[in-house]
């Protein structure tokens, strides 16, 4: 099998993902995957969200609370009950991707004081979201709580 090396960034997920496959740049997917990515970020920018609102993903029953956000990153958290803790998310909307951040949680996301310096490091380049455990965003809904 040839090894995939190529520079097309995080949309092109299927020839990211497919190891089989032999066409590189000029691969069949690329302009579906590149219009599929713009239609999921102008829904995406579209959307309309605030601290104290929940996020809720595709693939995950309970939705995520949203501790700290901005223009281009969302910080959110939920109660994990069987460890007596919480599970966060780091949402980066340019990039279109989320999952940990790459300090494996490098404070308390569900302090809102600590997430917004958590959001100040994210915006200046100190923090971003982990390469390792990425995910592509999904996002199904936001739930607004007032």
């Amino acid at each position: 099998m040839k090894e995939i090396k190529t520079n097309l960034g995080r949309w092109c997920y299927r020839c990211v993902n497919d190891t089989s496959c032999k066409y590189g740049t000029t691969c069949s997917n690329m302009d579906s995957c590149r219009k599929e990515f713009n239609e999921r970020q102008k829904y995406v920018k579209n959307l309309s969200y605030s601290i104290g609102d929940k996020i809720k993903f595709k693939n995950e029953k309970r939705p995520y609370k949203i501790t700290a956000c901005d223009n281009r990153y969302i910080l959110a958290t939920k109660p994990f009950n069987l460890q007596h803790t919480y599970l966060y998310v780091l949402v980066d909307i340019e990039e279109m991707v989320r999952g940990a951040d790459n300090f494996k949680c490098y404070g308390d996301y569900s302090n809102l004081e600590e997430a917004q310096e958590i959001l100040k490091l994210c915006n200046d380049g100190e923090i971003e979201v982990s390469y390792r455990n990425y995910r592509r965003l999904d996002i199904e809904k936001i739930i607004k709580t007032k």
